[in-house]
């Protein structure tokens, strides 16, 4: 970590409690990007049905209606979205100042707007060219033509919003609404099933 000059920027799936505790506390910034779960839902699905370790030995269905039934009770390589992501609003309600949420359905339809609200929580260049031209080098499609790893490809799917839609039945949609109802009901997060 120390060979990466600063500032880094480091990706990551994991809740609060597995980051380095001093990383706020010594000013560090968080941007956590938050998305519809049923897509969440979606693309860990199709990300586990290529992933040999997840769908053989984790024993991951290749039923998507078997495998939300895993999702919706947190019993997949990431544990329960839903706990995770209350972990997150609390860490923003208790470091608003180094803590910024984002949600991906915003990016996605307003992608400058949220591109604005990174460069003032960065403070970094706020110049209309240098957002348009960082917004369009991390799009789905940028990210897939540089990929590092064959395991690039597992993890890069569509990031369509509302994906979900195309895939779930009516059942796995009624599923999930009672789940994410009962697990956020005191959740102020502002989640837009699209």
């Amino acid at each position: 970590m120390n060979s990466i000059p600063s500032p880094r920027v480091i990706t990551s799936h994991l809740p609060p409690r597995h980051l380095p505790k001093d990383h706020i506390k010594n000013g560090g910034k968080i941007v956590h990007i938050i998305r519809n779960p049923k897509d969440v839902a979606l693309a860990a699905f199709h990300h586990y049905k290529q992933d040999r370790f997840a769908s053989e030995v984790l024993g991951v269905s290749k039923d998507l209606s078997a495998f939300l039934d895993l999702f919706l009770k947190g019993e997949t390589l990431y544990g329960s979205w839903f706990d995770r992501e209350r972990e997150w609003e609390e860490a923003a309600k208790k470091n608003p100042d180094n803590l910024l949420v984002i949600y991906y359905e915003d990016l996605k339809q307003n992608g400058m707007e949220s591109m604005k609200k990174f460069a003032t929580f960065l403070g970094t260049s706020s110049d209309p060219d240098f957002l348009q031209s960082v917004y369009d080098t991390c799009t789905v499609e940028e990210v897939k033509k540089r990929k590092t790893t064959p395991y690039d490809n597992i993890l890069l799917r569509k990031g369509v919003v509302g994906d979900w839609r195309s895939h779930f039945t009516e059942s796995d949609n009624e599923k999930f609404d009672n789940v994410y109802k009962e697990k956020m009901k005191d959740s102020n997060l502002k989640i837009r099933f699209v």
